[in-house]
């Protein structure tokens, strides 16, 4: 049984080589390593071709477009029959790629989610992490897991048809999740696989992460999960303050507490995974920003559904 990692690079610069190596020190080697350039404009490629030289089970390809069209593009070229991804720019655990394979000695396991942990540099970093990415103990079989950390048997992936390639940036890797759950491929939930990656540093950042996110999402928002509640929420809050012009100042003031009282209980994650108290206050108006980012970003990918065929399209295929 053979076994590939994949990954898709960009204008990584000299930090391809780090990662390279961090993927050929693990406890158990693949037998194949695929890197897709998604059309570097810096020095990736000739970083990436000094090391084919040095490393003979290296393979780089390129070919321009989204990260789903990467990955895809890697996994074909893959001569193996599992298949191993990570993200660029992620740190992974020494025992990673030996963990999150080793589920599938039971022929019965087709898809494997490994486990992600933050690998903050600044408080910012730490209090959007730990807002934003749930423990180990949080999860079960039934997670979604980023690509970031995930094996999966070829045959899934050509089942399901690959990583869609239609959306315009993010929401591809949730996407092919549902599809292979659906095609009937259940994971199986590995939290020894780790991979580390850092938070973003910024506000602009972690808005924008999380928007893009959102707006992949809407433009599958037939398949979404979890936006109804939030849209839910934030018409009864706003209904409340239209009623407060209206009716009444009080519930203005009874709006006000309810939404504080919200974003307390929102932003308890953060102090039930660091038990930080500074994080836990910095991450409750991250709260805000994260709702809007998410809201904004999926009525934003619902229009594009809407307008362009192109994001129906898969949607009236898979029906």
């Amino acid at each position: 049984m053979r076994t590939a990692i994949i990954s898709t690079v960009r204008n990584e610069g000299p930090a391809v080589e780090h990662f390279i190596e961090n993927l050929l020190s693990q406890s158990r080697t693949p037998d194949q390593i695929v890197i897709c350039d998604g059309g570097s404009t810096d020095d990736t490629v000739e970083h990436l071709h000094r090391l084919t030289k040095k490393y003979s089970s290296l393979t780089v390809i390129s070919k321009p477009g989204s990260i789903a069209v990467g990955r895809n593009a890697a996994i074909a070229t893959a001569k193996a029959d599992i298949i191993a991804v990570t993200d660029a720019g992620s740190r992974v655990d020494e025992h990673w790629f030996e963990e999150i394979t080793s589920p599938f000695a039971d022929k019965a396991i087709s898809a494997v989610a490994g486990y992600y942990a933050i690998d903050p540099q600044t408080p910012f970093e730490a209090a959007s992490g730990y807002l934003m990415n749930q423990n180990a103990s949080e999860l079960d079989d039934s997670w979604l897991p980023s690509s970031r950390s995930i094996a999966f048997r070829k045959h899934v992936w050509e089942k399901v048809g690959g990583y869609p390639e239609d959306l315009t940036f993010a929401g591809e890797d949730t996407l092919f999740d549902i599809r292979i759950v659906e095609a009937g491929f259940p994971f199986k939930f590995q939290p020894s696989a780790i991979v580390y990656w850092r938070p973003r540093p910024t506000l602009h950042a972690f808005y924008r992460q999380y928007f893009l996110y959102a707006k992949g999402d809407g433009q599958r928002w037939p398949e979404s999960r979890g936006y109804t509640k939030k849209i839910i929420t934030y018409i009864i809050f706003l209904a409340l303050l239209v009623s407060g012009f209206i009716l009444s100042p009080s519930i203005i003031i009874a709006d006000a507490i309810l939404y504080l009282a919200y974003l307390l209980f929102r932003a308890r994650k953060t102090w039930q995974r660091s038990h930080n108290f500074s994080y836990f206050l910095r991450s409750i108006p991250l709260v805000i920003v994260f709702d809007k980012a998410t809201l904004m970003g999926f009525f934003r990918g619902m229009f594009d559904w809407i307008r362009t065929p192109l994001y129906r399209k898969p949607y009236e295929i898979t029906r």
